[in-house]
């Protein structure tokens, strides 16, 4: 009996041996980069001769006569991939998912990282005192110094990365949307309000209302005094967390109120054309709020384009 289990176990490690030496690669072998197919990445710089990384995704089918909508996404590090998933997989039917064939633009920097922490919150946002800012969690002041990018980027956004985009490819200028998270999206609704005219539809997800002591919504009660007596044809979806805000956090910064109130102080423009649109997404928190709202929001903005 000793004896045949002996040839068991030798046997049955034999296999298994046979089976680690199986899974292993052959020496020879090597991995191949993996790449966005119909794909382009290039720099652009701007009039501070600071460069950024232009991700761009292509539908795999020629461009129609008056040419391909354009989703530009900020944070292009972090989003742009994400983006060009859900946009390539629903695409394909449109008659169902209401999104057709789209260009992605992903803006983003010259890091290996998802995030440029100190560019990014430059760019996104408008000139802040340190008094503008609320208390930060380990009492530490805020480098006022390092805020106060935002018209600039806009002006290069606007004046450069969408001539260019045009230039190389075949686009439906009147079909263009901006697309921002957190501070990107307070970056959106900033160029809604101070750069309007460039794009037809905008998505804010998850938006630092509370920046400078909520100032955007101050810009959007104005930018609404101003606009009344236009007919709209363009659309803003604002979409946030609802894990994003549990009731603990000073008024300011409760993230799912205060986007509520950007898009209840635009609610009069409904009436002249403006489609607005808003979404809390149950059990979502800040940092799973891009894919889980940005599908429905880039249905809201392209069935208000079609």
């Amino acid at each position: 009996m000793a004896e045949t289990i002996d040839r068991r176990c030798l046997l049955g490690g034999a296999a298994t041996a046979g089976a680690v030496l199986m899974s292993r690669p052959a020496a020879a072998e090597t991995a191949a980069a993996v790449t966005v197919r119909n794909s382009a990445e290039f720099a652009l710089v701007n009039a501070d001769g600071y460069a950024y990384r232009i991700q761009v995704s292509l539908p795999l089918q020629p461009a129609p006569a008056e040419g391909f909508p354009v989703l530009y996404v900020l944070d292009g590090n972090s989003a742009f991939g994400t983006v060009t998933d859900m946009v390539r997989v629903q695409s394909r039917f449109p008659q169902d998912t209401g999104i057709p064939p789209a260009i992605v633009v992903g803006i983003g920097y010259p890091i290996d990282g998802p995030f440029d922490p100190v560019r990014r919150v430059f760019d996104l946002t408008v000139p802040t005192a340190a008094s503008e800012f609320p208390p930060r969690p380990d009492g530490k002041p805020r480098d006022e110094n390092a805020t106060g990018g935002a018209d600039a980027f806009a002006r290069f956004i606007i004046e450069t990365v969408q001539p260019e985009i045009a230039r190389r490819w075949k686009v439906d200028r009147n079909r263009q949307i901006l697309a921002g998270h957190s501070l990107g999206g307070l970056f959106c609704l900033h160029t809604m309000f101070h750069h309007f005219g460039h794009f037809r539809g905008y998505i804010a997800l998850s938006p630092s209302v509370w920046w400078k002591r909520r100032y955007i919504l101050a810009a959007a009660r104005d930018f609404v005094a101003r606009q009344q007596v236009r007919v709209w044809t363009e659309s803003l979806f604002i979409g946030v967390g609802e894990r994003e805000q549990d009731g603990s956090e000073p008024e300011e910064t409760r993230m799912v109120d205060n986007a509520r109130l950007v898009s209840e102080a635009l609610r009069p423009l409904a009436a002249r054309g403006l489609a607005s649109g808003f979404a809390v997404a149950p059990d979502e928190h800040h940092r799973s709020a891009v894919p889980a709202l940005i599908s429905r929001a880039s249905r809201f903005v392209f069935a208000a384009m079609a």
